[in-house]
């Protein structure tokens, strides 16, 4: 019976071994895993926190871009109102010019009527004779015409 308990034990402490062997085996994968898994955490920490300045940049970039474009916005919105604000000077402009046309066109026309008027009461004054002082009849309707 000792002799199976001596073999039954070193069968036992045989096993034991064997595990305590699978034990400190399994114990390095998993530190080996661990310090994999920190490695990549490590890297993944890094390629995050890249990540996150490039968004920012591009946030910033973003944002930066939407005020200028809005600033063109109002750029171009200024200047559409002077382009507006211009045509109607300008078409103001063309009326009064047109207006100005028309006095200066009904001016010269009524002129003209005076001028013919006052040619033809010349020539009635011509020819009935006219006394100017110290010249003859004839002399002042030569002088009228």
């Amino acid at each position: 019976h000792g002799a199976a308990a001596t073999v039954a034990k070193a069968e036992f402490e045989k096993s034991l071994a064997g595990l305590r062997a699978q034990l400190v085996a399994k114990e390095q994968d998993a530190d080996e895993w661990e310090e994999m898994a920190m490695r990549v955490k490590h890297i993944g920490d890094a390629a995050a926190m890249e990540l996150n300045a490039r968004i920012a940049a591009l946030e910033r970039r973003s944002a930066e871009e939407t005020h200028e474009a809005g600033a063109w916005q109002e750029f171009a919105a200024e200047a559409q109102r002077q382009v507006a604000v211009a045509r109607a000077g300008l078409a103001h402009a063309e009326q009064q010019a047109a207006e100005w046309q028309e006095v200066a066109m009904t001016t010269r026309d009524e002129d003209e009527e005076k001028i013919v008027g006052l040619e033809r009461a010349l020539g009635s004054v011509a020819l009935e004779g006219y006394d100017l002082p110290g010249l003859s009849k004839q002399q002042g309707a030569n002088c009228l015409l």
